[in-house]
């Protein structure tokens, strides 16, 4: 029986013993590399050309969500050869705001599983992903569909947004910017519409939910 090859992309050694241990308990699976930073991830992948790479958001050097691109990439496939199968990724976190998962999906993920979830659930998410099935739980896709419905805003909206949230005034924010009040209130004007609220309370309070500014 041909085995599912597995790479594992943890900078933790500790949750990689424990993952290569659980897994190979499996019949049907073997772990064949492991990397502790994004870069190595990206690497590995290319040397060991496994079916799955189980993938840690929060990585050194390269976010999970950027090597996850770089490995599901035809572009970013240096050697392989054409038509050549390339890997699945499996996010698999204990961290991940609603920006952090849909970057990760909309970069290949195939799935996103939380390192909360029953041990069970792991290998059942790789042999999924490994079936071209997509693994993501009611409340990950809540997530991921919430981030893509966010309405963008430019630069100087989002700078104005938390300074308002840091409790500026608009005069205060206008100094600051070293734009007109006139030119505050039209950017608000503007910013409520695209959130679709009606006041600054709620403009922030949104942006903080949705984790458009930070504090």
């Amino acid at each position: 029986m041909n085995k599912i090859r597995i790479l594992l992309a943890d900078d933790h050694s500790i949750m990689r013993v424990g993952l290569a241990s659980l897994l190979s308990r499996e019949k049907d699976m073997t772990v064949v590399g492991e990397a502790e930073t994004g870069e190595e991830a990206v690497a590995k992948a290319r040397e060991l050309k496994p079916d799955i790479v189980v993938m840690d958001l929060m990585m050194p050097t390269l976010s999970g969500a950027e090597a996850t691109r770089q490995i599901t990439s035809n572009a970013s496939a240096g050697d392989s050869a054409e038509g050549e199968t390339l890997p699945r990724v499996l996010v698999f976190t204990s961290y991940g705001t609603s920006a952090d998962l849909a970057d990760a999906v909309k970069n290949g993920a195939s799935g996103v599983l939380l390192k909360n979830a029953p041990t069970r659930d792991l290998p059942q998410a790789i042999r999924s992903v490994f079936a071209g099935e997509k693994v993501l739980s009611k409340e990950i896709t809540a997530l991921v569909n919430e981030e893509s419905s966010t309405p963008h805003l430019t630069d100087r909206q989002l700078l104005q947004l938390e300074l308002a949230a840091r409790g500026f005034t608009n005069q205060e924010i206008a100094n600051r910017l070293n734009v007109s009040l006139i030119t505050v209130k039209k950017q608000f004007s503007d910013i409520f519409a695209r959130l679709n609220v009606s006041n600054r309370s709620e403009a922030i309070g949104l942006a903080l939910q949705r984790h458009i500014i930070k504090m």
